[in-house]
C-alpha cells in the first residue's frame, strides 16, 4: 500500500498560516507607527500651547526660541498672522517661505490648533509640525507658534521592531510548519494501521 506524503496536506495549510502571519505582522507595525505618531503629536500639541503661553502676544526674536528648542527639544517657529516667519529657531526667517499655506497653519487659523506630517524644506527629513494661535486680550490673532519635531528616530525605533517583529513571524511559521508535520505524519500513521487493519481482517 502506498503512503500518501504529508506534503500534500501541509503546504496549503502553511501558505496559509504564513499569509496570515505576514499580513497580521503588517497590520500590527502600521498601527504601532499611527499610535507613536499620535504619541508624538499630543506631545507637540502641549508644548507648542506652553511655548504659546510662554512667549505671549508680544515680539519674539530667534535668539530667544534658541534657548526654548533646546529644553523642549524640537524646532520652534513664530510665525505671524499673515503667514510670514517672524522668529525661527533653526533657520533664517527672511530667507523662509510664507507659511499662510501650511496645513498646520491654516487648521490653527480656525480651530485654535493644526496638525501635520510633511518632509522640511529647510531641515529636509520628515517632521511632524503642530500649530497653536496666539491670540491677545481682546481675542484678536497675534499669529502662530508652530513646535516641529523630526520623525527620524521613531523610524528608527520602528525599524528596529519591525525587525524583531519580522524575526519573530519567521520562528512562528516554522515552528507551524513543524507542528502541522507532526500532526499530519501522526495522522496518517494512524489511518495507514486502521488501514492495515481493516485489510488483514478481509483477507481472514
Amino acid at each position: 500500500m502506498h503512503r500518501p506524503s504529508p506534503w500534500g496536506h501541509l503546504l496549503p495549510t502553511v501558505a496559509f498560516l504564513s499569509l496570515s502571519i505576514v499580513l497580521g505582522s503588517t497590520i500590527f507595525q502600521h498601527r504601532f507607527q499611527e499610535n507613536l505618531h499620535i504619541l508624538l503629536g499630543e506631545e507637540n500639541l502641549r508644548v507648542a500651547r506652553l511655548v504659546a503661553h510662554v512667549l505671549g502676544p508680544g515680539e519674539t526674536s530667534s535668539e530667544i526660541l534658541k534657548p526654548i528648542s533646546i529644553l523642549v527639544d524640537a524646532r520652534v517657529t513664530r510665525v505671524l498672522p499673515d503667514g510670514r516667519v517672524a522668529a525661527d529657531s533653526a533657520g533664517e526667517p527672511g530667507a523662509m517661505d510664507n507659511h499662510s499655506d501650511r496645513p498646520e497653519i491654516l487648521a490653527a487659523s480656525t480651530e485654535g490648533w493644526g496638525q501635520s506630517i510633511r518632509k522640511s524644506a529647510t531641515l529636509k527629513g520628515n517632521m511632524i509640525y503642530t500649530a497653536v494661535k496666539i491670540v491677545d486680550a481682546q481675542g484678536k490673532s497675534m499669529g502662530y507658534v508652530r513646535v516641529a519635531r523630526s520623525l527620524e528616530r521613531l523610524d528608527d525605533l520602528t525599524a528596529g521592531f519591525r525587525r524583531i517583529t519580522w524575526v519573530a513571524a519567521v520562528v512562528v511559521i516554522l515552528m507551524g510548519m513543524l507542528a502541522c508535520y507532526f500532526f499530519l505524519e501522526m495522522r496518517l500513521s494512524r489511518e495507514e494501521r486502521l488501514l492495515g487493519r481493516l485489510q488483514g481482517e478481509k483477507t481472514r
